[in-house]
């Protein structure tokens, strides 16, 4: 089975052209470890179609999520023949790509509310896939572990629980971002929907401008506001390989 390693600020997939394997999300766990596996914070499974890819995103941990920006991002970059269009779980979105930007349209957030949660003050609303929201000024000494994690999973959200992010304005166009992903169920050096959810709430509090730069600790993206939502950002793709042996189970994913 031939894959493709790539990631897009450090949030880092593995690509594998064709539909689901059986025992998908066993094989995602396995296929996603860091020891035992090729590692990666999620796994795309990507058909082409005509001007259409379809995709189906499975996080690390084996449950299915509706959409994965980083992920579609990066697929976007390797995708050939006048592909234009993903179609995901949560719909058909356009992108572009010009040399090695891709800019990927993006679910318009939805449901957009002030809530405290562990005594935090912060917003939750639907890009795609949930996010909470809130701002922090010294983000390099937060535990975002910890304090992701306790979030997550507060019963305010559900079974499904949500993504955290944790932001802090640096200028009108500039945000840093510091993300504990839902189904990595830790911090990712990047996540998609998080930059777009931070730049959408930032910029309902007349903190920011409509275009803004989002800084997190593996690179940068760029959210582009207004009658449609796009994330810009440059993927890289790592390397290829195949897989000729069974992967080993483990119940550690690093």
């Amino acid at each position: 089975m031939r894959f493709i390693k790539a990631h897009c600020s450090g949030n880092d997939f593995i690509f594998i052209q064709g539909k689901s394997v059986k025992n998908t999300a066993e094989f995602v766990r396995k296929l996603s470890h860091r020891r035992f596996g090729v590692g990666a914070d999620g796994v795309v499974f990507y058909e082409p179609n005509r001007a259409k890819v379809l995709a189906r995103y499975f996080n690390c941990d084996g449950s299915e999520a509706d959409f994965c920006g980083d992920a579609l991002l990066t697929l976007g970059m390797l995708v050939q023949n006048g592909v234009n269009t993903v179609s995901t779980r949560k719909g058909e979105f356009k992108f572009e790509k010009t040399h090695n930007l891709v800019r990927l349209e993006m679910p318009e957030p939805a449901s957009l509310k002030q809530m405290e949660v562990e005594g935090i003050t912060g917003y939750f609303l639907e890009c795609g896939v949930p996010h909470f929201v809130t701002f922090a000024d010294d983000l390099e000494k937060l535990d975002v572990q910890n304090l992701g994690q306790k979030i997550r999973y507060n019963e305010l959200f559900g079974e499904t629980g949500t993504n955290v992010d944790f932001v802090k304005v640096i200028k009108k166009d500039t945000l840093k971002l510091r993300v504990y992903e839902r189904g990595v169920e830790g911090e990712t050096l990047g996540c998609g929907t998080g930059s777009v959810a931070s730049a959408f709430v930032a910029h309902k509090l007349r903190l920011t401008s409509e275009k803004v730069k989002v800084l997190t600790p593996g690179g940068e993206t760029t959210v582009e506001l207004g009658s449609k939502i796009f994330l810009c950002g440059t993927p890289i793709i790592v390397f290829e390989g195949e897989l000729k042996e069974p992967i080993e189970s483990s119940t550690e994913r690093r």
